[in-house]
C-alpha cells in the first residue's frame, strides 16, 4: 500500500477532529 501523501494526512486528520467535535456538539445538544 503506497503512503499517504502530507496533505492527504493532514485532511483526514483535520476531517476526523471535525468529525469528532460535531459529535460532541450533537452529544452536548441531545443530552437531557
Amino acid at each position: 500500500m503506497p503512503r499517504k501523501t502530507t496533505a492527504n494526512a493532514a485532511k483526514d486528520e483535520l476531517l476526523a477532529e471535525f468529525q469528532a467535535l460535531v459529535a460532541d456538539t450533537c452529544l452536548l445538544y441531545t443530552s437531557p
